[in-house]
């Protein structure tokens, strides 16, 4: 009995390992598409333009009502750098927060090839970006960002 349990316990982790790997080596839709389509947030216009106080308050309140009312919807977003950094598949992003303390954050997030705009900012400036809201996971995401001051 012992013996299936640690078989069962290999067979898992060899599938979570696989899977891991699976998704840090997809090619994101940065990749497929470089160079042939524009940045859907650069060329549209914002439907809401939020502080990073006022979207996470609404999210805080009522996710459904607030997923509903941002989610696939371009928006500029102000408030202070908390982090510039990039994520585990190279993607750079900038957090933006609203108190020193807070777990979560407005999580921006760039194309892979989009760093070096990421270069001259600071944590704790103001900055203003525009993207398209995917929701919240933790921190809610924005995708496709630009600076737009």
């Amino acid at each position: 009995m012992k013996k299936i349990g640690k078989y069962l316990l290999i067979i898992f982790g060899f599938f979570l390992v696989l899977i891991i790997l699976i998704v840090v080596t997809n090619p994101s839709k940065d990749n497929q598409n470089q160079g042939t389509t524009t940045n859907q947030a650069a060329v549209q216009e914002a439907a809401y333009k939020v502080t990073v106080k006022q979207i996470m308050d609404e999210y805080e309140k009522n996710e459904l009502a607030a997923d509903q009312k941002y989610k696939g919807q371009i928006i500029e977003v102000t408030g202070k750098i908390g982090s510039i950094d990039k994520e585990i598949t190279g993607k750079p992003y900038v957090t933006l927060k609203y108190g020193e303390y807070d777990i979560f954050s407005v999580q921006c997030l760039f194309g892979r090839n989009e760093g070096d705009l990421l270069l001259n900012l600071t944590k704790g400036s103001t900055i203003t970006l525009k993207g398209k809201v995917g929701g919240k996971l933790g921190n809610i995401l924005v995708e496709e960002c630009q600076i737009v001051k």
